[in-house]
């Protein structure tokens, strides 16, 4: 009997990676909630991120080791250092520019490398960081389960990640 095997895309293979890292953050959240109201939020949390960091994961780059431009990277210890592309030095599945990738670090210092799971925790943050700045506080994960987003919130989500946009996000 003959197998047909159906070529995996490249959105189902992020949304998959992005899917998975979602569910280990759940897991470190399990591990460190110290109430049960605290862990149902947080897992929550994780799952209205996924949508979006997918979308905008889509239509930013084709994979986690890709370089503005379209070449690739191979040392995912720390952020690449590199020439740069028409004045660019963006870098990862979300096009993180390197003062970008420094203020995420900072925020987040468990973060220690520029993995899979260490992109997708850190966009996480800087989602949640960009939608509070521009909307004086608000939280874009409340906005999102109301179905609430605030214009200003998704303006400034649109001018960090036009490519997520631009691909439906």
């Amino acid at each position: 009997m003959l197998t047909r095997f159906r070529r995996t895309t490249r959105s189902v293979k992020v949304i998959g990676a992005v899917t998975a890292a979602l569910f280990a953050a759940a897991n470190t959240f399990a591990n460190a909630a110290e109430h049960p109201a605290q862990l149902a939020q947080d897992a929550l949390a994780c799952a209205e991120m996924g949508a979006t960091i997918a979308a905008i994961a889509g239509g930013e780059a084709k994979g986690f080791k890709r370089l503005v431009g379209g070449s690739k990277f191979s040392d995912i210890s720390k952020f690449p250092q590199w020439r740069g592309f028409k004045g660019s030095h963006a870098a990862g599945l979300f096009q993180d520019e390197p003062s970008t990738w420094r203020a995420i670090i900072k925020a987040n210092p468990d973060i220690k490398t520029f993995g899979r799971k260490s992109q997708i925790k850190g966009n996480v943050y800087w989602v949640r960081k960009i939608y509070a700045d521009a909307t004086n506080g608000r939280s874009y994960g409340a906005d999102l389960k109301a179905k609430r987003l605030d214009r200003r919130g998704m303006a400034a989500l649109k001018q960090q990640w036009p490519g997520g946009f631009n691909a439906g996000f």
